[in-house]
């Protein structure tokens, strides 16, 4: 009896520090894909990027429509669309690591993200331009579509699509939405009306 009372204490004691962990590092799940979990920090940080972004360009282009991202259905719609991005961003991972090694995968991705920040002084311009520094720009931005264009390309090889490829993924993956006001519809995410 001592003993089941014991082990029961731990898993307990676990679970609360597990849960802390997960609220203090914002780790905790807002979509699960594959069995791969999507965490807020990842959300929040390409949000912020979306948001900011979009600021600077409604600024730069058209100061009128500024009002457009404190409409509370654009926001929603930008938070339905970064979530759908993250799913694809993990549909791909997963695929290029059943494809190869993690190893080389990261080789790769760290070789195109080198290429694609060598020469030009970017901290500014990512700064401004999506509210991030050259270290989060690299792992928000750039990681997700170096990976997408390593997919496309081995892809190509074989003829096909990587749009076709993601739809067929989409409806085939076992995706699930955490994230409040939000639900999988088979094809991507959509805002729940409140």
């Amino acid at each position: 009896m001592r003993r089941s009372v014991l082990i029961l204490t731990v898993i307990v004691a676990m679970l609360l520090l597990g849960g802390i962990t997960a609220a203090t590092t914002k780790s905790y799940p807002v979509a699960v894909v594959n069995w791969r979990i999507v965490p807020y920090y990842s959300f929040k940080a390409s949000h912020d990027a979306a948001l900011a972004y979009y600021g600077k360009a409604l600024e730069t282009y058209d100061r009128d429509q500024k009002p457009l991202l404190e409409n509370e259905g654009m926001v929603k719609q930008i938070k339905a669309t970064v979530l759908e991005k993250l799913i694809e961003d993990t549909l791909i991972d997963g695929e290029l690591e059943r494809r190869s090694s993690r190893k080389e995968i990261d080789q790769i991705i760290d070789k195109k993200i080198q290429a694609a920040t060598a020469g030009a002084d970017l901290k500014k311009e990512v700064e401004t331009l999506y509210g991030l520094n050259l270290a989060d720009f690299s792992n928000v931005i750039l990681k997700p579509q170096a990976e997408r264009e390593t997919l496309e390309g081995r892809l190509l090889l074989e003829n096909k699509k990587i749009s076709d490829w993601l739809a067929e993924a989409k409806a085939k993956g076992n995706i699930t939405i955490l994230l409040s006001g939000f639900r999988w519809d088979g094809k991507g995410v959509t805002p729940v009306p409140d």
